[in-house]
Protein backbone atom coordinates (compact mmCIF):
# COMPACT_ATOMS: atom_id res chain seq x y z
CA UNK A 1 0.00 0.00 0.00
CA UNK A 2 1.41 3.55 -1.12
CA UNK A 3 0.50 4.66 2.28
CA UNK A 4 3.06 2.48 4.20
CA UNK A 5 5.53 1.78 1.73
CA UNK A 6 8.86 3.52 2.56
CA UNK A 7 11.79 3.83 0.40
CA UNK A 8 15.30 3.47 0.97
CA UNK A 9 17.24 6.26 -1.43
CA UNK A 10 19.07 4.32 -3.98
CA UNK A 11 17.09 1.75 -4.55
CA UNK A 12 16.56 1.45 -8.20
CA UNK A 13 12.72 -0.16 -9.68
CA UNK A 14 14.20 -1.52 -12.81
CA UNK A 15 11.89 -3.56 -17.88
CA UNK A 16 13.66 -3.59 -20.65
CA UNK A 17 12.90 -1.73 -23.98
CA UNK A 18 14.24 -0.65 -27.15
CA UNK A 19 14.28 2.44 -29.38
CA UNK A 20 10.90 3.79 -30.51
CA UNK A 21 10.11 4.86 -33.87
CA UNK A 22 10.30 8.53 -32.20
CA UNK A 23 13.47 7.63 -31.22
CA UNK A 24 14.72 6.70 -34.96
CA UNK A 25 13.71 10.20 -36.21
CA UNK A 26 15.20 12.33 -33.13
CA UNK A 27 18.66 10.06 -33.99
CA UNK A 28 18.63 11.31 -37.75
CA UNK A 29 18.00 14.95 -36.87
CA UNK A 30 21.10 14.54 -34.87
CA UNK A 31 23.06 13.20 -37.42
CA UNK A 32 22.26 15.79 -39.28
CA UNK A 33 23.02 18.93 -36.43
CA UNK A 34 26.09 16.77 -36.47
CA UNK A 35 27.40 17.46 -39.31
CA UNK A 36 26.77 20.86 -39.68
CA UNK A 37 28.11 21.52 -36.47
CA UNK A 38 30.99 19.46 -35.74
CA UNK A 39 29.74 18.46 -32.52
CA UNK A 40 30.70 15.04 -30.80
CA UNK A 41 28.47 12.41 -32.05
CA UNK A 42 28.87 10.50 -28.63
CA UNK A 43 28.04 13.65 -27.02
CA UNK A 44 24.91 14.15 -28.83
CA UNK A 45 23.63 10.30 -28.73
CA UNK A 46 24.54 11.06 -24.40
CA UNK A 47 22.83 14.41 -24.59
CA UNK A 48 19.61 13.32 -26.40
CA UNK A 49 19.47 9.71 -24.37
CA UNK A 50 19.17 12.10 -21.21
CA UNK A 51 16.92 14.03 -23.16
CA UNK A 52 14.50 11.38 -23.37
CA UNK A 53 14.87 10.05 -20.18
CA UNK A 54 14.12 13.12 -18.74
CA UNK A 55 10.83 13.37 -20.41
CA UNK A 56 9.91 9.65 -19.25
CA UNK A 57 10.46 7.99 -22.74
CA UNK A 58 12.96 5.02 -21.55
CA UNK A 59 12.64 2.65 -25.08
CA UNK A 60 14.25 5.86 -27.01
CA UNK A 61 16.88 6.35 -24.10
CA UNK A 62 17.65 2.96 -23.90
CA UNK A 63 17.89 3.04 -27.14
CA UNK A 64 20.21 5.57 -27.65
CA UNK A 65 22.70 4.43 -25.35
CA UNK A 66 22.44 1.03 -27.35
CA UNK A 67 23.77 2.66 -29.74
CA UNK A 68 26.41 4.47 -27.97
CA UNK A 69 27.87 1.48 -26.48
CA UNK A 70 27.68 -0.55 -29.46
CA UNK A 71 29.99 2.29 -31.30
CA UNK A 72 32.10 3.44 -28.55
CA UNK A 73 32.42 0.35 -26.87
CA UNK A 74 35.48 1.58 -25.15
CA UNK A 75 33.79 4.33 -23.52
CA UNK A 76 33.06 4.19 -19.95
CA UNK A 77 29.95 6.46 -19.64
CA UNK A 78 27.73 5.11 -22.33
CA UNK A 79 27.72 2.26 -20.14
CA UNK A 80 26.91 3.38 -17.23
CA UNK A 81 24.19 5.61 -18.79
CA UNK A 82 22.62 2.50 -20.26
CA UNK A 83 23.01 0.82 -16.56
CA UNK A 84 21.17 3.43 -15.49
CA UNK A 85 18.46 3.44 -17.57
CA UNK A 86 17.99 -0.36 -17.45
CA UNK A 87 18.00 -0.27 -13.63
CA UNK A 88 15.07 2.59 -14.31
CA UNK A 89 13.22 0.65 -16.53
CA UNK A 90 13.80 -3.21 -14.38
CA UNK A 91 15.67 -4.96 -16.65
CA UNK A 92 17.73 -5.93 -13.63
CA UNK A 93 20.06 -8.70 -15.24
CA UNK A 94 20.48 -6.32 -18.24
CA UNK A 95 21.48 -3.80 -15.68
CA UNK A 96 24.11 -5.63 -14.35
CA UNK A 97 25.55 -6.70 -17.49
CA UNK A 98 25.95 -3.28 -18.45
CA UNK A 99 27.41 -2.46 -15.46
CA UNK A 100 29.24 -5.52 -15.69
CA UNK A 101 31.10 -3.90 -19.17
CA UNK A 102 31.27 -0.68 -17.34
CA UNK A 103 34.16 -2.03 -14.78
CA UNK A 104 36.11 -3.71 -18.26
CA UNK A 105 36.36 -0.33 -19.48
CA UNK A 106 37.10 0.95 -16.39
CA UNK A 107 38.06 -1.39 -13.27
CA UNK A 108 38.10 1.32 -10.35
CA UNK A 109 35.04 2.97 -11.60
CA UNK A 110 33.19 3.85 -8.20
CA UNK A 111 29.72 5.13 -10.25
CA UNK A 112 29.85 1.73 -12.11
CA UNK A 113 30.22 -0.57 -8.71
CA UNK A 114 27.70 1.66 -6.93
CA UNK A 115 25.46 1.18 -9.51
CA UNK A 116 25.78 -2.68 -9.87
CA UNK A 117 24.83 -3.00 -6.15
CA UNK A 118 22.15 -0.92 -6.33
CA UNK A 119 20.93 -3.48 -8.75
CA UNK A 120 21.84 -6.01 -6.36
CA UNK A 121 19.57 -4.33 -3.58
CA UNK A 122 16.47 -3.64 -5.80
CA UNK A 123 16.83 -7.86 -6.44
CA UNK A 124 16.91 -8.66 -2.51
CA UNK A 125 20.66 -9.50 -2.47
CA UNK A 126 22.39 -7.21 0.02
CA UNK A 127 25.29 -9.41 1.20
CA UNK A 128 26.40 -9.66 -3.09
CA UNK A 129 25.77 -5.69 -3.12
CA UNK A 130 27.94 -5.07 -0.31
CA UNK A 131 30.74 -6.54 -2.59
CA UNK A 132 30.11 -3.90 -4.90
CA UNK A 133 29.63 -1.23 -2.59
CA UNK A 134 33.43 -2.11 -0.91
CA UNK A 135 35.01 -2.00 -4.38
CA UNK A 136 33.32 1.62 -5.27
CA UNK A 137 34.51 2.92 -1.41
CA UNK A 138 37.67 1.23 -2.43
CA UNK A 139 37.82 3.53 -5.90
CA UNK A 140 36.31 6.21 -4.18
CA UNK A 141 37.28 6.65 -0.90
CA UNK A 142 34.83 9.88 0.02
CA UNK A 143 31.80 8.63 -2.09
CA UNK A 144 28.61 9.82 -0.14
CA UNK A 145 26.59 8.02 -2.17
CA UNK A 146 28.25 4.81 -1.66
CA UNK A 147 28.01 5.09 2.01
CA UNK A 148 24.69 5.30 2.44
CA UNK A 149 24.76 2.19 -0.26
CA UNK A 150 26.80 0.35 2.31
CA UNK A 151 23.79 1.78 5.21
CA UNK A 152 21.21 0.16 3.45
CA UNK A 153 22.64 -3.08 3.09
CA UNK A 154 23.86 -2.84 7.13
CA UNK A 155 19.80 -1.94 8.00
CA UNK A 156 18.71 -4.81 5.92
CA UNK A 157 20.81 -6.84 7.90
CA UNK A 158 19.57 -6.19 10.97
CA UNK A 159 22.80 -3.99 12.10
CA UNK A 160 21.30 -0.43 12.70
CA UNK A 161 24.22 0.69 14.52
CA UNK A 162 26.61 -0.24 11.97
CA UNK A 163 24.00 1.38 9.32
CA UNK A 164 24.09 4.51 11.25
CA UNK A 165 28.13 4.75 11.38
CA UNK A 166 27.86 5.07 7.61
CA UNK A 167 25.09 7.18 7.61
CA UNK A 168 26.73 9.52 9.51
CA UNK A 169 29.76 9.84 7.64
CA UNK A 170 28.12 9.84 4.95
CA UNK A 171 26.25 13.03 6.31
CA UNK A 172 29.89 14.42 7.01
CA UNK A 173 30.75 14.40 3.85
CA UNK A 174 27.44 15.40 2.18
CA UNK A 175 25.09 16.86 5.06
CA UNK A 176 22.69 18.21 2.98
CA UNK A 177 22.08 14.87 0.60
CA UNK A 178 18.03 14.00 1.35
CA UNK A 179 18.19 10.24 0.77
CA UNK A 180 21.03 10.18 3.49
CA UNK A 181 19.19 12.10 5.92
CA UNK A 182 15.86 9.99 4.56
CA UNK A 183 17.38 6.55 5.72
CA UNK A 184 19.39 7.89 8.56
CA UNK A 185 15.97 8.85 9.93
CA UNK A 186 14.03 5.59 9.41
CA UNK A 187 17.49 3.51 10.71
CA UNK A 188 17.16 5.55 14.19
CA UNK A 189 13.14 4.32 13.79
CA UNK A 190 14.29 1.14 13.31
CA UNK A 191 16.55 0.82 16.11
CA UNK A 192 14.25 2.18 18.46
CA UNK A 193 15.61 6.08 18.95
CA UNK A 194 12.21 7.77 18.29
CA UNK A 195 13.12 11.25 19.09
CA UNK A 196 16.21 11.08 16.96
CA UNK A 197 14.44 9.99 14.08
CA UNK A 198 11.60 12.28 14.23
CA UNK A 199 13.78 15.51 14.68
CA UNK A 200 15.66 14.11 11.56
CA UNK A 201 12.59 13.13 9.19
CA UNK A 202 11.28 16.65 10.40
CA UNK A 203 13.59 17.87 8.74
CA UNK A 204 13.49 16.18 5.43
CA UNK A 205 9.78 16.06 5.44
CA UNK A 206 10.15 20.07 5.60
CA UNK A 207 12.91 20.32 2.76
CA UNK A 208 10.90 21.28 -0.64
CA UNK A 209 12.47 18.76 -2.31
CA UNK A 210 10.51 16.00 -0.16
CA UNK A 211 8.40 13.82 -1.61
CA UNK A 212 5.23 12.10 -0.08
CA UNK A 213 7.40 9.20 0.97
CA UNK A 214 9.78 11.68 2.73
CA UNK A 215 6.20 12.62 5.01
CA UNK A 216 5.18 9.37 5.21
CA UNK A 217 8.47 7.83 6.76
CA UNK A 218 8.48 10.53 9.30
CA UNK A 219 4.67 9.21 9.68
CA UNK A 220 5.90 6.31 10.44
CA UNK A 221 8.31 8.00 13.30
CA UNK A 222 5.61 9.48 14.84
CA UNK A 223 3.66 6.52 14.80
CA UNK A 224 6.20 3.90 16.49
CA UNK A 225 6.67 6.30 19.13
CA UNK A 226 2.78 6.64 19.65
CA UNK A 227 2.62 9.96 18.92
CA UNK A 228 -0.80 9.01 16.98
CA UNK A 229 -1.93 12.94 16.50
CA UNK A 230 1.29 14.21 14.88
CA UNK A 231 1.58 10.68 12.63
CA UNK A 232 -1.80 11.26 11.37
CA UNK A 233 -1.16 14.94 10.97
CA UNK A 234 2.35 14.01 8.95
CA UNK A 235 0.08 11.52 6.59
CA UNK A 236 -3.18 13.45 6.13
CA UNK A 237 -0.70 15.61 3.40
CA UNK A 238 -0.82 12.68 1.15
CA UNK A 239 -3.72 10.09 2.15
CA UNK A 240 -7.09 10.53 2.45
CA UNK A 241 -8.52 9.97 6.10
CA UNK A 242 -9.45 5.94 5.44
CA UNK A 243 -5.81 5.32 4.76
CA UNK A 244 -4.61 7.43 7.03
CA UNK A 245 -6.21 5.80 9.94
CA UNK A 246 -5.28 2.24 8.29
CA UNK A 247 -1.93 3.63 8.86
CA UNK A 248 -2.59 4.37 12.64
CA UNK A 249 -3.18 1.31 12.54
CA UNK A 250 -0.62 -0.59 11.42
CA UNK A 251 1.71 1.27 13.73
CA UNK A 252 -0.03 0.14 16.68
CA UNK A 253 0.44 -3.24 15.47
CA UNK A 254 4.05 -2.79 15.23
CA UNK A 255 4.24 -0.75 18.28
CA UNK A 256 2.78 -4.58 20.13
CA UNK A 257 6.16 -6.02 19.14
CA UNK A 258 9.02 -6.61 20.78
CA UNK A 259 12.09 -4.03 19.43
CA UNK A 260 13.66 -7.03 17.54
CA UNK A 261 10.44 -8.75 15.96
CA UNK A 262 9.67 -4.99 15.14
CA UNK A 263 12.47 -4.43 13.49
CA UNK A 264 12.30 -7.30 10.96
CA UNK A 265 8.67 -7.15 10.39
CA UNK A 266 9.89 -3.39 8.46
CA UNK A 267 12.48 -5.20 7.03
CA UNK A 268 10.46 -7.93 5.82
CA UNK A 269 7.91 -5.88 4.74
CA UNK A 270 8.25 -5.63 0.64
CA UNK A 271 6.11 -2.14 1.36
CA UNK A 272 8.89 -1.00 3.44
CA UNK A 273 11.69 -2.33 1.45
CA UNK A 274 11.26 -3.00 -2.05
CA UNK A 275 12.11 -6.24 -3.41
CA UNK A 276 12.65 -7.11 -7.01
CA UNK A 277 9.45 -8.34 -8.95
CA UNK A 278 7.02 -7.24 -11.81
Amino acid sequence: MMGRRLILAGMLVLAAAACSPQGDKTMAAARSSDAATGQNPLGTLLRLGDAARAQGDLPTAIGLYRRAVDQYDTYLEPHLRLGSALAEARAYNESIAAYQNAVRVEPNSADAYRGWGNVLIAMDQPQLAQAQYEAALKAAPNDHRTLNGLGVVRDLAGDHAGAQDYYRRGLGLAPDHLPLQNNYGLSLALSGNYQESVRVLRGVAAHPAATARNRLNLALAYGLANQPDQAARAASADLDSVSVQRNLQHYAMLRSLDGAARSQAIRSDPTYFPKAGP
